[in-house]
């Protein structure tokens, strides 16, 4: 039976280091993203005393891109995940990952994700972790203010919606 996992989530991104041309080149784009989770479902087992902080995970991602060309972009990101609680005593509270993910712009508005995690420590005795693997869509809208100058020179201020399958329901809701 499915159930809702009614997650919040808060993180933060810095950009360490820009890719960029000239005399302060750098083949790479650099940013940290760090984040918590708290999940707001019931505590399953009343007979063990839970506190607030039993509910929250925290994750550190540092994300390694490269843009390509206008169409292919790449990135690599090691990533830390710790949670305070975890289902069965067996399970890891730390998680370390390596994710590969890529963008494969189609038109001018429609771009291919992908997203792959390798779950390091993916082995707890009989427990294995699932690698998750997620294929989206982004739609770009596109800038419609006023100022079509700016939007040339900050794409980022384009709305984008996207679509995401993945195999796994547990690994990917930590990460940003």
């Amino acid at each position: 039976s499915f159930r809702s996992k009614k997650e919040v989530d808060g993180f933060l991104k810095y950009k360490l280091l820009w890719q960029a041309t000239g005399t302060k080149a750098s083949p790479v784009s650099v940013i940290y993203v760090g984040g918590t989770t708290m999940n707001g479902l019931k505590f399953e087992d009343e007979e063990v005393e839970n506190y607030f902080t039993s509910r929250l995970g925290y994750y550190h991602q540092l994300i390694i891109g490269r843009k390509f060309s206008e169409r292919l972009t790449l990135q690599v990101a090691p990533t830390f995940l710790h949670l305070n609680i975890v289902p069965e005593t067996i399970n890891r509270h730390d998680i370390y990952g390596a994710q590969i993910g890529g963008r494969i712009k189609l038109t001018k508005r429609l771009a291919l994700t992908a997203d792959y995690v390798f779950v390091v420590n993916g082995k707890d005795g009989d427990l294995e972790y699932k690698h998750p693997l997620s294929i989206g869509f982004d739609i770009e809208t596109g800038y419609d203010g006023p100022d079509r100058a700016k939007a040339a020179l900050h794409p980022e201020e384009s709305f984008v919606v996207g679509f995401s399958f993945t195999n796994s329901t547990e690994w990917a809701r930590y990460v940003p």
